[in-house]
Order: C-alpha cells, then sequence, then structure tokens
C-alpha cells in the first residue's frame, strides 16, 4: 500500500506536487505500468504521458520548464538526487547544440551537484534567457551549498 509523504500544507501545491511525485514512482515500480526511464514527464494526460513540452521536444526544454523560474525557492524543487539522475541527458542538452537562454538552465541546474565546475561553464555563456539574467545566474551559483 502507498503512503502519502508528509508535507508542509503551507508549502505551495506547486513545490508538493514534484515531491509526491517522486515520492509514488519510486514505490509503484511494475504496479503503474513499466517503470519510468526518463527523469521527468512533461504532459501527463489519464491514458499516456509524453517526454515533450506544447513548444518542442528537445531535452532542454522539457527539463527547463521544469526549473523556471530559478529563484530561492527552487532549492526546494531541485534536489540534488534528481539533478544527479538527469544530469546526463542535461548535459548532453547543454553541450553548445542549444541556445544559450536553455543552455544557462541547464548549467544552473549542475551548480547543484558541482558549484565549481558549473561556475566554469557560465563563464563562457554569452546570453541569457529574457528574464534570467547573469546577476541571477551567477547568484544561484554563488549560493549554492
Amino acid at each position: 500500500m502507498l503512503s502519502i509523504p508528509q508535507v508542509s500544507m503551507t508549502r505551495p501545491p506547486s513545490l508538493r506536487e514534484p515531491r509526491h511525485l517522486r515520492h509514488y514512482r519510486s514505490r509503484s515500480q511494475g504496479r503503474c505500468g513499466p517503470p519510468l526511464r526518463r527523469s521527468v514527464l512533461r504532459q501527463v494526460s489519464s491514458t499516456k504521458a509524453d517526454y515533450t513540452t506544447w513548444f518542442g521536444s528537445n531535452p532542454e526544454y522539457i527539463y527547463g520548464i521544469q526549473m523556471l523560474p530559478f529563484t530561492p525557492a527552487s532549492e526546494d524543487l531541485l534536489r540534488p538526487v534528481w539533478i544527479e539522475d538527469a544530469w546526463p541527458q542535461l548535459a548532453a542538452a547543454a553541450s553548445g547544440t542549444t541556445e544559450q537562454g536553455w543552455e544557462g538552465f541547464m548549467r544552473m541546474a549542475h551548480a547543484v551537484i558541482d558549484r565549481a565546475a558549473a561556475a566554469g561553464e557560465i563563464a563562457k555563456l554569452t546570453g541569457y534567457d529574457n528574464g534570467n539574467g547573469r546577476a541571477n545566474t551567477l547568484y544561484w551559483v554563488a549560493t549554492r551549498p
């Protein structure tokens, strides 16, 4: 039987839902269909789960949209275990074949698990996404534990 994880109800639902999904996913392997092979699903309906967004199926879009916006509250959402699991896909997406704005988000996520490496990667960025500037990116990296 699945149990509901204890969470603070004062936390916004947008921060509670990803934790619940990870909780159920980790305890339902084989009971709710085949195990998930990716660290994220973007479009979930009653009969299917798709690895895509309405604006594209690039991995940087699918992972990046789950992370936005990067604020101090993102620390509750971007858990190191999730980033470590997703890093192979994030690293491939950020390998220079993506737009600088999306690459910046992948590099900011990398700071969750390796601040020093991410700082070097971010120093090479030449552009940022609208709404996420150099100051926010540097602040995020500098304040990672």
